[in-house]
C-alpha cells in the first residue's frame, strides 16, 4: 500500500464538470493546487500549503478524498525541505498573494494560450505566495532548482521537474499519510 514521506508534493487534479472547472482547467491544466506532506504532528497528517489564509501547517483532512498525483523529491535531504516549508510557514509575513495571481500566474497563462496577443507580464518574488511559489521556495532556499525562479510557477510545472517523481495518482486517502 502506498504511503506519503515528507516532502512530498501533492498536485490536485481539478476533475470537476461544472462550467468555472471547464473553463480553469482548458487554461491551467489539469492541476489546480499544490501542497507538501510534511509529516505527522501528535499522530495528525499534515500539509504545508498556501491557500486563501496564507502560508500555513494545516491538517491533511480538508484534502481527503480529492484526487491527486504525489510528486516525490529525488534527493536524500527531504527534513531540510521540510524544516525549511515549516519555517517558511512560521514567518508573519507569509501571506497569499492574490495580487500575483493578477499581475503574473493569469498574463502567463494567458501569453501560453494566445501567443499571438501582446501581454505584459513581470514576475518578482517576495514574502507573500501562491501554492506553488510555497512549495518551490523551500527548494530554492536549499539551492534546488526544482522549478526556474524566473517565471512564477504554476502546480503543472512540478509534474516536469528533473528533480521530482511521480509515485502515486488517485485518490487522497486518509490511511496512505505516514
Amino acid at each position: 500500500m502506498f504511503k506519503l514521506e515528507p516532502a512530498d508534493l501533492l498536485l490536485c487534479i481539478n476533475d470537476r464538470t461544472d462550467l468555472f472547472s471547464s473553463i480553469k482547467r482548458s487554461f491551467m491544466g489539469r492541476y489546480e493546487h499544490i501542497s507538501m506532506y510534511v509529516g505527522n504532528f501528535h499522530s495528525i497528517p499534515m500539509l504545508y500549503e498556501s491557500d486563501g489564509r496564507g502560508v500555513a501547517i494545516q491538517n491533511i483532512a480538508h484534502q481527503t478524498g480529492r484526487p491527486i498525483v504525489v510528486m516525490r523529491p529525488l534527493i536524500e535531504d527531504k527534513d531540510s525541505i521540510v524544516a525549511t516549508a515549516i519555517n517558511i510557514a512560521s514567518q508573519d509575513k507569509s501571506y497569499y498573494d492574490y495580487l500575483s495571481l493578477l499581475h503574473s500566474a493569469i498574463p502567463r497563462v494567458l501569453k501560453e494560450k494566445l501567443p499571438f496577443i501582446p501581454i505584459p507580464s513581470h514576475y518578482v518574488r517576495d514574502d507573500m505566495m501562491i501554492c506553488s511559489e510555497a512549495c518551490a521556495e523551500p527548494f530554492w532556499r536549499l539551492g534546488i532548482a526544482v522549478l526556474p525562479r524566473t517565471i512564477i510557477p504554476l502546480p503543472g510545472d512540478f509534474f516536469y521537474s528533473p528533480f521530482l517523481e511521480r509515485v502515486y495518482e488517485g485518490k487522497l486517502l486518509q490511511n496512505i499519510s505516514g
